[in-house]
């Protein structure tokens, strides 16, 4: 007989959706250091209440990564993606740091089941070759119970390239001062001991 996570875990004190789903299956990856657990809902799971689920399991398990993957009993949830975005964004930078640069000012667009995820900064290309777009229609099939096809585009000012460099010789040049700033202190400091100058 199936049980609910609330009942295998009983440790997981919180009084959500997520808490009440049927587990149908947990599968652990030890060379991965990988939890996966497969469950049922006859009720909406938001992204939040994945995100709690998955770092219990990671604390009491002491493993790398867990992942849920959630079937629906005759739900029907609403698509609200674009509201629900940040907290997207914040729950796969969370699982994904490298990702966090990439997707913090990133926005949305949604035509019918096609998602647009443009970037603010150059990254699609890297994104897809690590199939982000299949693992993002993974997770709205996980939060909204339906199927959505995802694309990663760049989507940059016009003038990024030239902000780009210029800020990057902005950030060398402070590189430098810092740099002779405190190579000027380590010698000072060292006359300053050697009581050849009081300059400190």
């Amino acid at each position: 007989m199936e049980k609910c996570i609330n009942e295998v875990f009983k440790d997981f004190d919180v009084n959500s959706n997520i808490a009440k789903a049927q587990i149908e299956n947990i599968n652990l990856y030890k060379k991965q250091n990988k939890l996966q657990i497969d469950i049922m809902s006859d009720k909406p799971i938001t992204i939040d209440e994945i995100g709690n689920f998955e770092n219990y399991l990671q604390n009491k398990f002491k493993i790398n990564k867990a992942l849920t993957n959630i079937k629906y009993s005759d739900v029907e949830i609403e698509p609200n993606i674009s509201e629900n975005w940040k907290n997207i964004v914040s729950y796969i930078t969370q699982k994904e740091p490298f990702s966090k640069a990439l997707l913090t000012n990133s926005t949305i667009k949604i035509d019918n089941k096609n998602v647009d995820v443009n970037l603010k900064i150059k990254g699609a290309e890297f994104l897809n070759n690590k199939k982000f777009d299949k693992g993002l229609e993974h997770l709205f099939s996980n939060i909204y119970n339906d199927q959505f096809q995802v694309k990663i585009n760049d989507d940059l000012e016009e003038n990024y390239y030239e902000n780009f460099e210029k800020n990057m010789l902005e950030e060398e040049k402070r590189a430098i001062i810092a740099n002779e700033n405190a190579r000027k202190a380590r010698n000072c400091c060292s006359r300053c001991r050697n009581r050849t100058i009081n300059c400190c």
